[in-house]
């Protein structure tokens, strides 16, 4: 087998950050196809028709969201907690590809998933099925400078060359859903532990902590009012009615105009005579309640959360009867 021939897929949910690492570090065994919910299995199986005879390594790359099910192909969960045959369509796809292509090992390149027990009955459900080697992490999947690693815990496999180049060492993410927490006390300062890869404790030294650490980038004369974390960002709204944020920025969470990082709070840029009330973050966006009951937002829209494909903050919809 020539070092040029493609034996392996790697499948990359869209929403993870920085996806495109994954795209471009795939060695030259490895054919890489990133997915959102409207992907579909038709397009899937024309691209595995066109490319392969036979597979040998299947990987499945998402950011792990806990116990819950992750949304893949034609806006379907991968599957159902409760998996009985005939199985979802999503689960029946993918026995279907094993079995067509003679899939040797499957990975599931995500954090802690072997610690739930719906992933475990649906990795369990594949091998009894079709008798794929199931690989899965019980701790963080990510680079060793992270926190995590590229072992599957589940085979005990390294897999880190299977699939990619050293360029992969340029992934600056784990693939989990952040792991960290903020709170607001009462003299007004703001604490917070746990992950702070980019900053988003606010603290500007990007190490984690496993004890409660201030947030010392508040701005001069600003009180919080309140809080809401993304994945990798930290959003705060003051109680003046400004709002700052910190942490990962590449999709423009932040809502400064900007794609650009940031260890210390930094002003969002506000729509012109409008006075926010809330604020909620997701994955990689920021959603903010005004005080006329319209909503804007900024960040990835890959799953069309903020219904256009703008970095910038920007009105998504006007709900009248919020006002």
């Amino acid at each position: 087998m020539g070092s040029n021939v493609i034996t392996n897929l790697l499948l990359i949910d869209s929403s993870i950050p920085s996806y495109q690492t994954f795209v471009d570090s795939v060695n030259s065994n490895t054919l890489p196809f990133v997915y959102s919910w409207s992907s579909s299995k038709n397009d899937l199986d024309n691209l595995l028709q066109q490319n392969f005879q036979f597979i040998e390594r299947i990987a499945l790359v998402f950011s792990s969201t806990g116990p819950s099910s992750q949304t893949f192909l034609d806006n379907e969960p991968l599957f159902l907690d409760n998996e009985i045959s005939p199985y979802s369509g999503n689960l029946a796809w993918l026995i279907n590809v094993i079995k067509q292509y003679n899939v040797k090992n499957i990975d599931f390149l995500a954090c802690n998933t072997l610690n739930y027990p719906n992933f475990v009955n649906y990795y369990r459900i594949l091998t009894k099925v079709t008798g794929v080697t199931v690989g899965a992490s019980n701790d963080r999947t990510g680079n060793i400078k992270y926190g995590g690693d590229w072992v599957m815990e589940s085979t005990n496999q390294d897999i880190e060359f299977i699939y990619f180049t050293q360029t992969i060492e340029y992934y600056q993410f784990l693939l989990d859903t952040g792991f960290f927490t903020l709170a607001i006390l009462s003299n007004g300062t703001i604490y917070g532990c746990g992950a702070n890869i980019y900053g988003q404790l606010g603290n500007k030294t990007n190490a984690d902590y496993d004890s409660l650490v201030q947030m010392i980038s508040m701005p001069t004369n600003k009180t919080p009012a309140s809080i809401s974390c993304g994945t990798y960002h930290t959003i705060v709204l003051m109680t003046d009615g400004t709002i700052y944020g910190c942490g990962e920025n590449i999709n423009g969470q932040l809502g400064n105009g900007r794609t650009v990082s940031d260890s210390s709070l930094v002003r969002m840029t506000l729509p012109a005579n409008k006075t926010p009330t809330a604020i909620s973050c997701g994955g990689s966006h920021t959603i903010v309640l005004m005080t006329d009951g319209t909503i804007y937002g900024c960040g990835s829209n890959s799953y069309y959360q903020l219904g256009m494909d703008l970095l910038d903050l920007f009105k998504i919809s006007i709900l009248h009867w919020y006002k």
